[in-house]
């Protein structure tokens, strides 16, 4: 499969994005839910300067081999004249050594990562109609030509990806 090739522009484009009429405590509230959503109790949500942080653990595990690590989103948000401004980075140290390296860090393999983070706040917030599955998002960028999803991210392992959930 031929990967698509995407510019510095497109990166900070789907790093960032605007939640129009929304206040930052509703937007810490649909972030949350979507979170939760997407994996049921699996990430803790600290605050950090200028946002949050939101980190999940996860193993992988088949007949012969297994993997795991960590995933972390750093989520900076503020409140702008008509609305919330908010800016992710996704960052994953998987290993598969005993003990854990967690000095290799991990990106997605491309800004379409950001895109279901995004559809699913707006979802939580009342300004999308629908939930986008990992299903769904899978297909999404295959037609675009892009890698198929990672072993992290809100549909890497463990991800439940259940009907609509409830706003």
């Amino acid at each position: 499969m031929h990967l698509q090739t995407s510019s510095l522009d497109d990166w900070r484009a789907a790093q960032s994005h605007h939640f129009a009429a929304t206040s930052p405590k509703q937007f810490e509230h649909a972030l949350q839910a979507a979170l939760d959503a997407s994996q049921p109790r699996a990430y803790t949500v600290r605050p950090a300067p200028g946002g949050v942080i939101a980190e999940r653990r996860w193993n992988e595990y088949a007949v012969l081999a297994w993997s795991q690590g960590l995933e972390r989103w750093q989520i900076a948000y503020d409140a702008s004249d008509d609305g919330v401004d908010a800016r992710a980075d996704l960052t994953a140290m998987p290993t598969n050594v005993w003990p854990p390296d967690f000095s290799v860090v991990d990106r997605p393999d491309n800004p379409a990562t950001y895109d279901l983070l995004w559809a699913r706040v707006s979802y939580m917030l009342g300004q999308r109609s629908d939930w986008e599955t990992c299903d769904a998002f899978g297909a999404s960028l295959r037609h675009r030509s892009m890698d198929a999803l990672q072993s992290w991210g809100l549909c890497g392992a463990g991800a439940d990806d259940n009907p609509q959930p409830k706003r």
